[in-house]
């Protein structure tokens, strides 16, 4: 995501279903995702019917179609969720689309009702704190992926991963 930011490309649907690791750990971003029936249920059909992944998309995306590297951000923190989480729920799993949307116009009125994704039992507070920065509601307020990447750097000094 760093390396699509520094040419200034939009994703749009980062997510874990569109994330494949290789033997050495390393994360390709695709978009293969839409096209699978595996992952119908991670996309709502609008009127127009356009698949959007309205539960990984940030409220300005969502709302007002705006999509910047900052919505990827965005997106980028829900991933990260998702992956503490194992995989194992869709994001605000307890809400309907309708609430997923409506949880969208809490973060654009800025009225304090909006609601976060819950801190995953495995996620470090540093991690946590990080996403929180990616869901800033003033898009000039979230990081940077450059900035992200260094931050990860850090906290990943001497970590060499074990056998597969």
């Amino acid at each position: 995501m760093k390396y699509l930011e520094s040419l200034d490309l939009v994703h749009r649907d980062l997510a874990a279903r569109n994330c494949v690791i290789d033997k050495t750990f390393t994360v390709k971003i695709s978009d293969h995702a839409m096209y699978c029936d595996r992952y119908e249920g991670d996309y709502y059909i609008s009127d127009t019917k356009v698949k959007l992944p309205i539960r990984w998309m940030s409220w300005e995306s969502l709302l007002l179609g705006k999509q910047t590297t900052k919505s990827d951000v965005w997106a980028f923190a829900v991933t990260l969720w998702e992956i503490l989480m194992i995989c194992s729920q869709q994001p605000y799993a307890e809400l309907t689309s309708e609430q997923v949307v409506e949880n969208c116009n809490h973060w654009y009125q800025n009225d304090g009702c909006q609601r976060y994704l819950p801190r995953p039992a495995s996620c470090p507070r540093e991690i946590y704190d990080l996403m929180g920065e990616c869901w800033k509601r003033n898009v000039a307020d979230r990081p940077r992926f450059s900035e992200i990447h260094l931050f990860l750097q850090r906290k990943n000094l001497g970590y060499i991963p074990g056998p597969t």
